[in-house]
């Protein structure tokens, strides 16, 4: 029995993954405007019916995509956090960095951000930037997650605000990037490394 849930489990992954490629795909060569539920549903070879039922509405299906494609970007986030432990100034400013480079290759993000600047209205942009939970909260649960690792004498109101003013301000440089990586990544660190000096930290 637990058998078949778990190959129940991994069908339905792959199934998901299946999807999520095709959209990506599609998103990176024709833009969102060119996804709908039947032409992904013909594409990834299932019923229009079993895709909304895997998936849900398009919105849901936008959702998905751009959580997949957060949730990817995190893990490099994590990662340069935990590699400069137990500094977490540097952490957070070796997070930005790859963030910016990596957002500086990705084709689906500069496909986004490209067709959103063009269109009046954007469901993918509009959840990178504008949703509270799908890009923004997903950021901010990971980085303080990983920053109760590095800096456990943070008071939670103090690590609250600070990964709330680094989340945000890192999303403003990857959709709206201004000269190079380097003056970025200065401001963040900077702007981090003021809050922090504010912060009176347990055990320091």
């Amino acid at each position: 029995m637990g058998e078949s849930r778990t190959f129940h489990s991994e069908v339905r992954t792959l199934l998901r993954n299946r999807i999520l490629d095709t959209v990506g795909d599609l998103v990176i060569d024709q833009g969102w405007s060119s996804v709908n539920m039947s032409r992904v549903a013909r594409e990834v070879g299932i019923s229009r019916a079993g895709l909304y039922n895997e998936m849900g509405t398009r919105r849901d299906l936008a959702a998905a995509l751009v959580a997949r494609e957060a949730d990817r970007f995190l893990t490099g986030v994590t990662d340069a956090i935990s590699a400069h432990a137990p500094d977490l100034v540097e952490g957070l400013a070796a997070a930005a960095a790859a963030t910016l480079t990596t957002g500086e290759q990705n084709r689906l993000l500069l496909s986004v951000v490209s067709e959103g600047s063009r269109a009046r209205e954007n469901e993918l942009l509009s959840l990178v930037a504008v949703d509270s939970e799908t890009v923004l909260g997903r950021a901010m649960e990971a980085v303080a997650e990983q920053s109760r690792a590095v800096a456990p004498g943070l008071r939670d109101e103090d690590r609250a605000t600070l990964v709330e003013v680094y989340v945000r301000l890192t999303v403003s440089h990857l959709l709206q990037p201004r000269g190079d990586h380097g003056a970025a990544v200065d401001q963040i660190r900077s702007t981090v490394c003021g809050l922090m000096s504010t912060f009176d930290v347990r055990g320091a």
